[in-house]
């Protein structure tokens, strides 16, 4: 049943799945592609299609709410709070700030567990 609607809607789950889950929806859509389910060159335009589409709607959603919610998210976390202040003292202009500091709170997310 599954595989049905993936084969139905096998451009739809591409376009979702790497809005969502970029790396193993794209190999998973390459490996139907290179199985002959979907048209390799189809997958790869419906992806950077997509991909670009998610970075701009995550730069508008940051820029219209980027210090709010940092503010809001760093509340009571040490680490979080170290990364802010360290990126204050280095980085002057707030866009690049925010672009930094998303990045390093992930990395810092991912790196603590």
């Amino acid at each position: 049943m599954i595989e049905t609607e993936l084969l139905h809607h096998g451009y739809l789950f591409v376009f979702l799945g790497t809005i969502f889950e970029e790396d193993s929806r794209l190999l998973t859509s390459t490996f139907l592609a290179h199985r002959g389910y979907l048209h390799f060159s189809w997958v790869l335009i419906i992806a950077a299609m997509s991909t670009v589409a998610a970075n701009q709607a995550y730069f508008l959603i940051a820029r219209r709410t980027g210090v709010k919610w940092l503010d809001t998210a760093s509340a009571g976390s040490r680490k979080i709070e170290t990364v802010i202040t360290w990126s204050h003292q280095h980085i002057t202009p707030p866009r690049e700030r925010w672009i930094l500091q998303k990045k390093l709170i992930a990395l810092a997310k991912m790196a603590c567990g």
